[in-house]
């Protein structure tokens, strides 16, 4: 699945495990705009996310910085999974993800998960708890300033 603009917002829960999600898949054709994907819109206190396989990819041109809310009361990243921008160190964008719910618990599960060329924030007033594992923070190749 591939968005090139637009939002697209999934009630409730996603538990992803060996599928490629990509929000802009087009290497020749760089994205008009930003797009915007929206974990469990309705804050639904069900409405967990779980990505323990498979890759997130927010851009393979790298011209936009596309953004993945997340409203979920429960948040695990574990397994061979991984989120990630396109060209990761040397790219100016970033894909973002913001952590919407009121007091999400966190869980990272493994040691081979993996996060690069994305930015996280934890939404104003909101709470992430981590209640397992360490919180996986964004690598990058080399040191810049910040880029965005």
């Amino acid at each position: 699945m591939a968005l090139s603009t637009g939002a697209l917002t999934i009630l409730g829960a996603i538990l992803k495990r060996v599928v490629l999600f990509n929000l802009h898949k087009n290497s020749t054709v760089a994205s008009v705009g930003a797009v915007t994907v929206n974990i469990n819109s309705d804050d639904d206190a069900s409405g967990d996310f779980s990505q323990t396989g498979g890759i997130i990819s927010f851009d393979n041109s790298g011209t936009k910085s596309h953004l993945i809310n997340i409203y979920s009361p429960n948040v695990t990243f574990g397994g061979s999974g991984s989120m990630t921008n396109f060209n990761p160190g040397l790219n100016t964008s970033f894909g973002q993800v913001t952590y919407n719910h009121a007091s999400a618990n966190y869980s990272h599960t493994g040691s081979s998960y993996s996060i690069q060329q994305v930015d996280q924030t934890i939404a104003t007033n909101k709470k992430l708890v981590v209640i397992s594992g360490d919180v996986l923070l964004t690598s990058i190749l080399q040191y810049t300033q910040d880029l965005h």
